[in-house]
C-alpha cells in the first residue's frame, strides 16, 4: 500500500473525538440538565460546550479527510471507492442506533412524552414502527430530516454530511488534478460563504470546501518561522471565540472562527500533540458512536436518574448537576459498547466500495477496452 495513502493523521481522530464530547457536554449541561439558566448561558460561550461549533468542525474535518488522500496520491480508484462507500458508512450505524431507540421506545425504557422533562418532551412523540425505522435510517435522515419524526435528534447534520461529501468528491473528480484547483476551491468557498447571508445552509457547505483548501495547504506547506507560529496562535485564539461569534457575529465570521480553530489544530505542534495522545485517539474512535447514542441515553438513563434523585430533597440545580455528571460516563461507556457495530459498518462499507469499483472496472474493460485502460491508469 502507498505510504502516503496509508498514513493516518491521528490529530484528526482527536479533533473528532473532542468535538463529539463537546456535543455531549452541550446537550447535557446546557440544553437538558443545566445548573441554572445563567450558568448555561455562560457555558455556551466556552468552546468545549459549544455543540454547534463542534458539528461545524465536523464538516471542516470531513472536507479535509475526504480530500487529503486524493491530494496526496491522485488515485482515482481510491476516490471512487470512497464515493461508493460513503452512504453505507453513515447509514449502517444510524440504522443500528435507530433500531435500539425503537426497542427502547416500545419497551418503555424511553418514557412517554408526558413523563419527560423539557425539552425532551417535545421529541419522540410519534408511534414507532419497523417501517418507520427503515425509512428514517436509510432515507429521511439524509434527504428529508424532521425533528418531529426523528429517532435521534443530533442526526440533523447527516443531510449536510452526505451532500457535503458528494460536493467534495465531485470537485475532486472535476478539478482535482488541475493546477488551478486551489483557486477554484477558494472562489467556490467565497461564493457559498457569501450566499450564506441569504441562505444560511450554503454557509455550511462552505465549511466542507474550506476543509479541502486546508488539505491542499497541509500537503504543500509547513510552518517553519516564528511568524508562522505566531499566525497559527492567532488563529487558535480567534477560533476559541467561535461560540461568542455564534451569537454576536453569526454566519461568515462565525464560520471563519471554526475554520481558524481547525487550521490551528492541524499545524500547531502543542495542539496536535494533545489531539494525538491515547485518550484523544480513543475518543476519535468512538466519536460517531458517541454522537449516535448520547441522545437516547438522555431520554432513558438520565430521565431515570432524575426520577430517582427528585424525592431525595435536593434543589433542582444540584439534582441536574448530579444527573449530568452521571450521564457523561454512561454515554461514553455506551459509545464504547457500540464501537464494534461502528467497526463492522466501516469494514462492510469499505468492502462494498472495493467490490463495486472492481466490478465496474471489469465491466468497462470488457465493453470499452480503451476506457478500461483509462480506468486502470487512474
Amino acid at each position: 500500500m502507498d505510504p502516503a495513502r496509508s498514513e493516518r493523521l491521528h490529530f484528526l481522530d482527536g479533533l473528532r473525538g473532542w468535538a463529539a464530547v463537546a456535543v455531549l457536554f452541550c446537550h447535557t449541561f446546557i440544553e437538558v440538565f443545566p445548573y441554572d439558566i445563567d450558568v448555561a448561558k455562560r457555558l455556551a460561550f466556552l468552546l468545549p460546550f459549544s455543540g454547534a461549533s463542534a458539528v461545524y468542525a465536523f464538516f471542516v474535518i470531513s472536507g479535509f479527510s475526504l480530500s487529503i488522500g486524493y491530494v496526496r496520491t491522485q488515485d482515482g480508484r481510491d476516490l471512487a471507492r470512497t464515493a461508493v462507500s460513503r452512504y453505507p458508512r453513515l447509514a449502517l450505524p444510524i440504522l443500528a442506533a435507530t433500531t435500539l431507540v425503537y426497542l427502547m421506545m416500545i419497551s418503555g425504557a424511553i418514557p412517554d412524552a408526558a413523563k419527560r422533562v423539557a425539552p425532551l418532551h417535545l421529541a419522540l412523540q410519534f408511534e414507532p414502527s419497523v417501517t418507520h425505522v427503515l425509512q428514517f435510517s436509510l432515507f429521511d435522515v439524509f434527504f428529508r430530516f424532521s425533528f418531529e419524526t426523528a429517532y435521534i435528534l443530533p442526526l440533523w447534520s447527516m443531510e449536510f454530511e452526505l451532500l457535503g461529501s458528494a460536493l467534495i468528491i465531485g470537485l475532486l473528480v472535476i478539478v482535482g488534478r488541475r493546477k488551478m484547483r486551489v483557486l477554484v476551491y477558494g472562489v467556490l468557498y467565497l461564493i457559498l460563504a457569501g450566499f450564506s447571508v441569504f441562505y444560511p445552509t450554503a454557509g455550511l457547505y462552505s465549511l466542507f470546501v474550506a476543509g479541502m483548501v486546508l488539505a491542499e495547504l497541509y500537503v504543500r506547506w509547513r510552518p517553519r518561522r516564528p511568524l508562522h507560529y505566531l499566525l497559527l496562535a492567532g488563529l487558535f485564539c480567534f477560533g476559541c471565540l467561535a461560540p461568542y461569534l455564534a451569537s454576536h457575529r453569526p454566519g461568515i465570521i462565525y464560520h471563519a472562527g471554526i475554520i481558524a480553530f481547525c487550521a490551528a489544530s492541524f499545524w500547531l505542534p502543542w495542539l496536535r500533540s494533545l489531539l494525538e495522545v491515547r485518550l484523544s485517539r480513543y475518543l476519535g474512535r468512538i466519536s460517531f458512536p458517541l454522537y449516535l447514542v448520547h441522545g437516547p441515553i438522555l431520554f432513558s438513563f438520565s430521565l431515570w436518574a432524575l426520577k430517582v434523585l427528585q424525592p431525595l430533597g435536593f434543589d433542582s440545580s444540584t439534582t441536574n448537576t448530579i444527573v449530568a455528571l452521571c450521564t457523561i460516563p454512561i454515554a461514553i461507556g455506551c459509545a464504547a459498547a457500540f464501537e464494534p457495530v461502528n467497526n463492522v459498518a466501516i469494514r462492510t462499507s469499505r468492502r462494498f466500495g472495493a467490490v463495486l469499483v472492481a466490478q465496474a472496472a471489469k465491466y468497462l474493460r470488457r465493453r470499452e477496452p480503451a476506457l478500461g485502460a483509462v480506468v486502470d491508469a487512474a
